[in-house]
């Protein structure tokens, strides 16, 4: 009913409103620091969002019909299978993403954006906070598949009370951690503050589905953290060889992506190189 649609659309506006606010005690709490702080964790949150919205922005929107549907036809098991196949992907797509760019983003962001006034050591700082942000990338994207499965089950004012909940343990990390590690508290407090979210938010979701654990997933993961660091050492030796040189580090790890998807459809036998392939193809 149009009254229905009215309320879960006031409760989606009030979880977007929550999220949206966690700039503003980013900067708040920043501007208390020392002087680049803002702009280095600015710079770092702006390629992790690029990041996220390259690699995640299709799984979400793909995913949601069918999930509403398993919900609507009363299909649990169905539901599960195809919040586990969004994970896969996820987890597919950003764990070489956390390896590689973690490992060896200093020598992109120099090339990227070292010109001008931004110096090396501005370089260095950037790249220490999206080292640690990177570390949410994984857990957002699970965490959105998550957020996807409790929109499909219209519990979106659930979403709300949640999502204010964890903006109060956001806002308390973020002031107790900035404190001890200066800019760097922050990316910290946003690793532990989406960690917290997944935990809580899969158990109710398990809770109101009577779905079981996910351990399928962990030997999934545990093959995709396998293959990009193979690739990471290949490329470190790599480094080695060839210096410190921003260029031929960053050609590498574009290589190194492509690497990973063929080591992980003809070694590891997943199917996600396919399925990526066959949704690049249409």
């Amino acid at each position: 009913s149009l009254n229905t649609a009215r309320r879960l659309a006031r409760a989606t506006f009030h979880g977007m409103l929550v999220y949206r606010a966690i700039p503003l005690v980013d900067r708040y709490l920043l501007s208390n620091l020392a002087e680049g702080s803002i702009s280095y964790t600015g710079y770092a949150m702006q390629i992790m969002n690029a990041i996220s919205s390259i690699l995640f922005g299709g799984v979400a929107l793909a995913l949601f019909p069918v999930m509403s549907r398993n919900t609507a036809e009363g299909q649990p098991a169905e539901l599960k299978a195809s919040m586990g196949s969004g994970i896969q992907m996820v987890l597919f797509l950003s764990v070489p993403v956390v390896v590689l760019i973690g490992v060896f983003g200093e020598s992109v962001i120099r090339l990227v954006l070292e010109r001008g006034t931004f110096t090396a050591s501005d370089s260095k700082h950037v790249y220490e906070a999206l080292a640690i942000y990177l570390l949410a990338l994984p857990i957002g994207g699970i965490g959105a598949i998550v957020a996807q499965g409790f929109y499909a089950l219209q519990r979106h004012r659930l979403i709300a009370l949640l999502g204010a909940l964890f903006m109060a343990l956001y806002v308390v990390l973020c002031v107790v951690l900035s404190r001890a590690w200066a800019f760097l508290g922050i990316p910290a407090a946003y690793v532990i503050y989406f960690l917290v979210d997944l935990e809580i938010a899969t158990g109710v979701f398990r809770i109101l589905t009577g779905a079981t654990g996910w351990a399928p997933l962990l030997g999934f993961a545990g093959k995709c953290v396998l293959a990009a660091l193979v690739l990471a050492g290949a490329i470190y030796l790599a480094k080695r060889v060839l210096g410190d040189n921003a260029v031929l580090i960053s050609l590498c790890c574009v290589i190194g992506f492509v690497a990973y998807a063929a080591i992980a459809k003809y070694l590891l036998r997943l199917k996600e190189p396919d399925i990526i392939w066959k949704a690049i193809a249409r």
